[in-house]
């Protein structure tokens, strides 16, 4: 028998394809990206990648970036033969796995941030080492 799952709804892939559905339905053509992306509390980027992940948005450059990255090219290569950054190739790019800092967060993630709010609980409380009494 299997340990028990502790999160046994999450599932990262319906909550993306909520947040797809739910960008696509508020998109119309009418609101700006910006608008959308204020409706769902959510950076424009995050916008736009969640309707190029649902196939809604293209552009040139998306396009190429897709065509390369299909083609079996790896992102520096796309980089370098498109002379743009990472983070360009990457915002074109649909996503694979899920959506970061989504309202529902993975059992990692939330482990994550317990680590780090721990982390910071000590550094305020621990007090630097003066070197008085030495």
């Amino acid at each position: 028998m299997g340990r028990k799952k502790l999160k046994p709804d999450y599932n990262p892939k319906k909550i993306l394809q909520e947040l797809i559905d739910i960008t696509k339905e508020i998109y119309d053509g009418k609101l700006s990206y910006r608008q959308i992306a204020k409706e769902m509390n959510l950076s424009v980027s995050k916008v736009i990648k969640l309707l190029i992940t649902g196939g809604v948005y293209s552009s040139d450059i998306c396009r190429k970036i897709n065509q390369l990255y299909a083609s079996g090219k790896t992102i520096p290569e796309i980089q370098k033969s498109l002379n743009i950054s990472r983070a360009s190739v990457q915002a074109y790019l649909p996503y694979k796995k899920c959506v970061y800092n989504a309202k529902e967060l993975s059992l990692n993630a939330e482990r994550i941030r317990r680590y780090r709010q721990r982390k910071r609980a000590k550094e305020r409380v621990t007090v630097p080492d003066s070197g008085l009494f030495s």
